[in-house]
């Protein structure tokens, strides 16, 4: 395979699981924050909002490094 192309499918398949971890983690904390505090589905829905901003800062942040070494 052309290193070049291994390169970028491997970055973004970075950028795609830095996306995806960051909500998986935001839902098991808002699971759990709404098991022992009973606050179906508050906790839920703020902590996958909150990994979505995280996951796209990350991703954000991530690509301004790339292209800056571009």
């Amino acid at each position: 395979m052309n290193n070049g192309l291994s390169h970028w499918l491997g970055t973004s398949l970075r950028l795609g699981m830095d996306f995806v971890s960051a909500i998986l983690l935001g839902t098991l904390i808002g699971r759990g924050v709404d098991f022992y505090l009973g606050s179906k589905p508050f906790g839920l829905v703020i902590f996958i909002l909150f990994g979505i901003m995280g996951g796209s800062l990350t991703v954000y942040r991530s690509a301004k490094k790339i292209m800056l070494n571009k």
